[in-house]
């Protein structure tokens, strides 16, 4: 045991072998010391404040504080000014000298150094309480949002600490860190993907989506560029046109089956706060490859939109453009957005119609003008190494009302007579003119969101 008092100093360059032993020793592993590393590295995160503390010479503690903005502060992310902050972490005190009170002074150290450098607001994901003993407080219900969506069960874990009296409650915003704290797996703790776990059709329509994605985005990936990521179905009708999710600024958004993420990372750059999911690796394997090219970063999710492993409202809008509604079965799915939504959240997604799935002949790609199947007992719609679904028209109300929505408007999209796409040609399109091939339903959570969540 060390015999107290404790030295804290700057750290330097020098000392970098025993920053990196501090955070090996703390925690028992090398990611801890890998991320110090990285952010010590990165230009982005400067500058720093990385303090040692010290007994009798040995360093026994560590504690590195980066670069960071609330982005938007006072109004919105693209109406008020960027307002500084840093982000703590990573924090790390050698086990023998746990437990005396190290932390504690390294975090007040810390602070002080962040108030001498005009830095008003420091944040942290840490352990609820353990931060707030030198003043850190929940920072999400201030309107202080953290880089990436925080499970509502944790939300007290993102935190705030004020080293300028006064900014809280008049800044919000959300922050923006360092390159180096831009990785999604910081901030996400979802369990992978129980392959084991999913239903027949899902395991099926797994594997079909990694088969064909690399040839789906080589073939349709052009147009859904073009439309910049914001468009519904297969003719890309904006979403300026058809107003269906509303202003997205600073929402939670979870996406029910991605692809490769074109909608999210439009929202992304619309200030929203989105996560995609996709039962696909390959799909989000394309979807990483455009958030790279797009400079954005979220979340993204590989589960099934049958069993999503994610807390319970957690968003205030979930969506898709065919994806999760359209390969998963909705007596499972409609459940699960009810669970993820918060009351008053709203529910919107693009796919094909009981009309024309009652018109598809057994041979050919277009449906025709006579009914080819029966209407009743339409769910589970198999086809050639996938399945699709859909259900009549007064089950999809029964089960939006047995699940607590109340139903807000069905959008039958009509193409334009000259409308072009990636997906069909002028045969399905002048049926599509004639009959609704594509609906989006708009569906709302019952409940009043409180102001808090």
């Amino acid at each position: 045991m060390w015999v107290l008092p404790l030295t804290i100093r700057q750290a330097t360059e020098a000392d970098l072998s025993e920053v990196l032993r501090v955070h090996r020793a703390a925690f028992g592993q090398d990611e801890e010391a890998d991320l110090a590393r990285e952010l010590l590295l990165d230009p982005t995160a400067r500058p720093v404040v990385s303090l040692l503390a010290e007994v009798g010479g040995q360093v026994v503690g560590h504690i590195l504080l980066t670069r960071a903005e609330v982005a938007g502060a006072g109004t919105g992310a693209d109406d008020g000014p960027e307002t500084p902050a840093m982000l703590l972490g990573p924090l790390a005190v050698v086990p023998d000298a746990q437990r005396r009170g190290v932390g504690t002074e390294l975090m007040r150290a810390a602070l002080d150094t962040a108030s001498g450098l005009g830095v008003g607001l420091v944040f942290v994901l840490g352990h609820p309480d353990y931060y707030p003993r030198v003043g850190f407080r929940p920072a999400g219900c201030l309107g202080l949002h953290a880089p990436y969506s925080i499970p509502r069960e944790h939300a007290d874990a993102w935190m705030v600490a004020e080293t300028s009296p006064g900014l809280v409650g008049t800044v919000t915003g959300t922050v923006v860190p360092a390159a180096g704290l831009r990785h999604v797996e910081l901030w996400s703790e979802a369990p992978p993907l129980d392959a084991d776990g999913l239903t027949p059709h899902a395991g099926a329509n797994r594997d079909s989506w990694n088969a064909d994605s690399a040839q789906y985005q080589a073939d349709h990936g052009p147009q859904l560029a073009a439309s910049g990521g914001l468009a519904w179905g297969v003719w890309q009708v904006p979403e300026a046109e058809l107003r269906i999710l509303g202003d997205v600024q600073g929402k939670d958004i979870l996406e029910l089956g991605c692809g490769a993420a074109q909608w999210s990372i439009a929202l992304a750059r619309l200030g929203a706060r989105p996560v995609a999911l996709d039962l696909s690796e390959e799909q989000l394997a394309h979807a990483r490859g455009l958030m790279r090219k797009a400079g954005v970063d979220f979340p993204l999710l590989h589960a099934s939109a049958e069993a999503v492993p994610l807390a319970d409202a957690d968003f205030d809008i979930v969506f898709c453009d065919y994806g999760a509604m359209t390969f998963a079965d909705p007596y499972l799915t409609i459940p699960e957005v009810a669970r993820l939504l918060r009351p008053g959240g709203l529910f919107a997604f693009n796919g094909s119609t009981p009309i024309a799935q009652l018109c598809y002949p057994d041979v050919g790609d277009n449906p025709v003008a006579s009914l080819q199947r029966d209407y009743f007992g339409m769910r589970a719609l198999p086809y050639e190494g996938y399945v699709d679904f859909m259900v009549p028209y007064g089950e999809w109300i029964r089960l939006f009302v047995a699940n607590g929505f109340v139903i807000e408007d069905l959008v039958e999209i009509r193409p334009a007579e000259d409308a072009a796409s990636s997906y069909y040609g002028d045969v399905f399109r002048d049926w599509a003119r004639r009959w609704p091939a594509e609906q989006i339903w708009k569906v709302r959570k019952r409940g009043i969101r409180s102001p808090e969540s």
